[in-house]
């Protein structure tokens, strides 16, 4: 077990030097992470997490209050989540009742 803390400990500083995350004597707290590799992946990992936020705020439903993810879009135009929308949502025995109509009825063969 001890010996695990030692891999541990270790594998923590080899973690904090290459990132820079060890704080060097004379600097601010972890000012070598944010001149180096902070700078590095905490822009894009921003940007990411910002076109992610404007994507779900385009998408959600237009219901006042309401925050689910609306894929479909009502005759209207408005987007519209699963539980607001006013056609109800085709289940699969729906299709199965649809395949076995078009089925008997001998559409789409060729």
């Amino acid at each position: 077990m001890a010996a695990l803390a030692v891999w541990y400990g270790q594998v923590r500083r080899w973690g904090a030097v290459h990132t820079g995350s060890l704080n060097s004597p004379g600097t601010p707290p972890n000012y070598d992470f944010f001149s180096g590799f902070g700078s590095i992946i905490l822009p894009p990992l921003l940007n990411v997490l910002a076109v992610g936020a404007v994507f779900w705020w385009h998408h959600q439903c237009h219901v006042n209050g309401c925050w689910w993810y609306a894929r479909r879009t009502t005759a209207a135009g408005e987007r519209a989540c699963w539980r607001h929308h006013p056609d109800r949502k085709r289940t699969a025995a729906d299709i199965h009742a649809a395949h076995r109509q078009a089925s008997s009825t001998g559409a789409g063969k060729t």
